[in-house]
């Protein structure tokens, strides 16, 4: 059950990251 949650946790962490990368690549143009 830990490493199910352990395996949960990195996947969200990469996705989140995932878009903060997409989103600095993307630039603050489109946001503001």
């Amino acid at each position: 059950l830990l490493d199910a949650m352990t395996a949960y946790m990195a996947q969200m962490e990469s996705e989140v990251l995932g878009k903060v990368d997409k989103l600095s690549r993307v630039g603050w143009d489109s946001y503001s």
